[in-house]
């Protein structure tokens, strides 16, 4: 089989450094966690998005481990996806109506071929950054209409991102220690769990009461900041605040 190479200007001065990263906290099951799951239905819930997904991105490819819309897409060439510019500048990007050419022209040409092969109008993603600040991954929203996401959408949006974080930190730190281990990881993991069918539960109501709305109003989109804050706290305290 042929390898194929990332381009290099993709890569950010900090690869060798932020791979380290990836792979001292991303395995082959960390994203198959419920909590990352639950933050996927829910982002595609709140933003009423077909696509939304968790992509981890190596040397050479971009792995889809959490993926709700485009299921049959589990991994594909680092040059070819719209995330490997967010991993290589290290924030977020949105491009609100790729069907423009002025937005279409920015992607990289093999990017830019999977985005209208798939009819891909809407990309907004957020990296995932571990605690020495090297994204090792996106949190990303797709869709076929042109949209673009006011700034408490992209605030939210981070919110959930930085839940993803904080469990891939919190994980690591239980299954790298022994006096932690998996049934510390385990409750934790359940805590969070049974946090995120709530806020599922308020994300129904105040979606039901609002309609389907582009952007989401604020009067939904506050309650649910600051229940992820709420929920975010639990993982900065210490893991055993969960206990």
């Amino acid at each position: 089989m042929t390898t194929v190479l990332t381009t290099s200007w993709l890569l950010p001065p900090d690869e060798t450094e932020r791979l380290a990263t990836l792979h001292r906290y991303a395995d082959a099951s960390c994203l198959h966690e419920p909590v990352v799951n639950g933050v996927i239905d829910l982002a595609v819930r709140i933003f009423n998005v077909p696509i939304a997904f968790v992509s981890l991105i190596d040397a050479e490819n971009v792995l889809y481990k959490a993926n709700n819309g485009l299921p049959q897409l589990a991994r594909q060439p680092r040059q070819a996806a719209v995330c490997a510019l967010t991993i290589q500048h290290n924030k977020p990007f949105i491009f609100s109506d790729l069907a423009q050419e002025s937005q279409y022209s920015q992607l990289p040409e093999a990017a830019a071929v999977v985005i209208k092969h798939h009819g891909i109008r809407f990309y907004a993603s957020t990296p995932l950054r571990m605690p020495d600040q090297h994204p090792i991954g996106t949190l990303c929203l797709l869709g076929y209409q042109a949209r673009t996401l006011d700034t408490i959408e992209q605030r939210v949006l981070e919110q959930l991102a930085e839940l993803i974080e904080q469990t891939l930190v919190i994980r690591e730190m239980c299954l790298a220690n022994n006096w932690l281990g998996e049934e510390h990881w385990s409750r934790i993991q359940t805590t969070l769990t049974e946090g995120l069918w709530e806020l599922a539960a308020l994300v129904r109501y105040l979606l039901k009461r609002a309609g389907l709305q582009v952007p989401v109003p604020a009067d939904v989109l506050e309650p649910i900041s600051r229940r992820l804050t709420e929920l975010h706290s639990h993982l900065t305290v210490h893991p055993g605040s969960l206990l």
